[in-house]
């Protein structure tokens, strides 16, 4: 890959996510800064930065004179993130239920369903990559509609740590047909402006996740 276009920094935070994400880049491994650099034809500056970036956000650790290294999951960082993701996105969805007729609802649920198509689209196709990006951006809808720009950071943030972590998982074509068939049952209690459905709907999908997050970190210890 050559970085061409004007914001490098930017363009190497998102490669080296991605190749975290998609576990090019692994635990357990150190990782220089002038190696990237080669792989991408730039200066060390915007690797530099980019790491720093990944610091911040709890994906990678630096290692002072030698390089860096993808910081793995942890038990204790599943059950924050699990947290993390039922106060924020059932705020969103508490939101979404009370303003499901408005227009700005309406929107909001139409997308949501072109989400779901979009993984189904994926899982036909066996591209688990593109089917966490859909199911990512399922969710991302429902923080959106907090309108809250902090809570939207800490998401985006909390999501690539757990995508780290389960995007392997989507090999398996009957776990994507569950998690179409969970997020369909929480559009279906939002569409009919159930409250307490959509909620239980989203509290047992987020169950499901947190057995799966743990059991990823189960296969990688061993």
């Amino acid at each position: 890959m050559v970085i061409t276009k004007i914001s490098i920094k930017e363009q190497v935070y998102e490669y080296l996510k991605s190749s975290i994400v998609r576990g090019t880049l692994v635990p357990d491994t150190i990782y220089s800064e002038q190696m990237i650099a080669d792989e991408l034809q730039v200066s060390r500056t915007p690797v530099r930065e980019a790491i720093q970036l990944l610091k911040h956000e709890n994906l990678v650790e630096i290692y002072s004179n030698r390089g860096f290294g993808v910081k793995a999951i942890s038990s204790a960082d599943i059950e924050e993130i699990i947290e993390a993701r039922l106060a924020i996105e059932e705020f969103g969805i508490r939101k979404l239920v009370r303003d499901y007729r408005s227009e700005k609802g309406q929107e909001a649920l139409h997308q949501l369903e072109r989400c779901i198509e979009q993984t189904k689209e994926a899982a036909d196709s066996h591209h688990q990559y593109e089917f966490s990006e859909s199911d990512v951006a399922f969710h991302r809808l429902l923080v959106a509609f907090t309108e809250n720009p902090y809570l939207m950071q800490v998401s985006d943030m909390i999501h690539t740590k757990q995508e780290q972590a389960t995007v392997h998982s989507l090999h398996d074509a009957d776990r994507m047909a569950k998690a179409i068939r969970e997020h369909e049952r929480i559009l279906t209690y939002l569409r009919t402006g159930d409250e307490p459905g959509a909620v239980r709907a989203f509290e047992e999908h987020m169950q499901v996740t947190r057995e799966i997050l743990h059991a990823a970190e189960t296969v990688a210890d061993n």
